[in-house]
């Protein structure tokens, strides 16, 4: 139905921290704002999410941030090697941070983001990392075997739809069967509506990637699985 999904040339780093580890000043600056950081050939973005139980009362909650850092093959391959050595391939766990890795992320902050965004990779003890892929089929059934969310098209985060994209794909279907008197009808029309739906995500994706200057000359050249 489609080719394994490729690396896009960048990766996102992230962290999460009590909000009631964060310094004063740094709750007072992100309050209730979901601030982001546009620099050249990268971007960081931070906001706060629910704590534990799901608290959502100021104090309890807990400050999410994204970093987005371009990276070669070989780049990516360092970062996601692990402080044991250990290569994960696409992703580093939180707490394995090689500590050369961890010294060089702490550098580039220090060079490249402004204070409170800095402050808070500072502050961050379990910094992780994943890289950022793009993946689309050209089919999404086969008989009565359908692909849906992230099993048929990988988005780039900058979209926010990869969860709502998921949830369309099942919605849809249900109506459609609803809907359409034959089975394979049914299957057809959500099929042909999907796919529309999936790339043009993709392509929208792909597009907010190059307007922030992220994404490299290898982008789309290289599956993280095939080598």
């Amino acid at each position: 139905m489609g080719g394994c999904p490729r690396y896009a040339g960048y990766v996102a780093y992230r962290g999460v921290i009590d909000e009631a580890e964060l310094p004063e000043e740094l709750s007072e600056v992100f309050r209730d704002r979901f601030s982001f950081y546009d620099g050249d050939r990268t971007q960081f973005l931070c906001y706060f999410i629910p704590g534990d139980f799901g608290a959502t009362t100021p104090g309890r909650r807990r400050m999410n941030w994204v970093w987005y850092i371009r990276a070669d093959a070989a780049g990516l391959d360092r970062i996601t090697t692990d402080r044991n050595g250990t290569a994960h391939g696409l992703s580093l766990p939180p707490g394995l941070i090689a500590p050369q890795v961890h010294t060089e992320l702490l550098d580039r902050a220090g060079a490249l983001l402004p204070e409170p965004m800095r402050k808070l990779v500072e502050h961050t003890r379990e910094p992780f990392a994943q890289a950022i892929l793009d993946g689309r089929v050209s089919r999404m059934r086969s008989g009565r075997m359908l692909l849906t969310g992230d099993a048929a098209f990988v988005v780039r985060p900058h979209t926010a739809a990869s969860a709502e994209k998921a949830a369309a794909d099942a919605i849809t279907l249900f109506t459609a069967l609803q809907q359409v008197p034959s089975l394979d009808g049914a299957l057809r029309a959500w099929e042909e509506d999907r796919l529309a739906e999936g790339m043009a995500l993709y392509r929208r994706g792909i597009g907010l990637g190059h307007r922030l200057g992220l994404g490299s000359a290898e982008a789309g050249q290289r599956s993280p699985w095939t080598g």
